[in-house]
């Protein structure tokens, strides 16, 4: 005998939390994902694997790592940027020093 059981959930955050998909002319979009319920087709906003390890993990890691080494203040803003988010946020990264890339990720894992 086959039972089909509906669970229903609902989740509140403790502050602003999306994840984008990308950007259309200037506004940005929320990564979200077709469903089909009772209702109709939805777009559901979700989050990834990936996003998730950067708020539970590289970030507050990275912090902690330039707290410990006493470093705020004294890092530019690439510096910051290769730090919290791994790659370039202000310009073209069109040429990267992979071999930087590679040894940063080798002795700073997060």
């Amino acid at each position: 005998m086959t039972t089909t059981a509906t669970i229903e959930c609902l989740s509140e955050t403790l502050g602003p939390l999306t994840h984008m998909s990308g950007t259309v002319g200037n506004q940005a979009v929320l990564a979200a994902e077709r469903v089909l319920t009772r209702s109709g087709e939805r777009l559901i906003p979700f989050l990834s694997g990936n996003a998730f390890r950067h708020s539970a993990v590289r970030q507050p890691g990275m912090l902690w790592l330039i707290d410990q080494y006493d470093l705020e203040g004294n890092l530019s803003l690439a510096q910051l940027n290769f730090l919290l988010h791994g790659g370039n946020l202000t310009s073209s990264t069109a040429i990267e020093n992979t071999r930087r890339i590679a040894d940063m990720k080798r002795t700073w894992p997060l």
